[in-house]
């Protein structure tokens, strides 16, 4: 049983892909002890957006760890 409980996971480890999103920081923001990031979002299917499809007015955010908040600055790239 345990054989194929070792199978699995070594299947499983192996056919996982990571997905490298990535966002440029633009702002940090500290909300009743909840961390977000803030980045221009792509918005698909909205009008207003330039070639790559990104908004030029427009705001996204995500809430991070504290510990991942502080280890970035303003400018970095954040990978999720």
């Amino acid at each position: 049983m345990s054989r194929y409980i070792l199978i699995f996971l070594i299947s499983l480890f192996f056919n996982c892909k990571k997905n490298d999103d990535c966002i440029e920081i633009e702002e940090k923001r500290d909300i009743n002890g909840e961390y977000y990031f803030y980045f221009r979002g792509t918005i698909s299917g909205v009008g207003g957006t330039n070639e790559d499809g990104f908004s030029e007015d427009r705001w996204a955010s995500g809430k991070v760890s504290k510990e991942i908040y502080d280890s970035h600055e303003i400018g970095d790239q954040y990978c999720y």
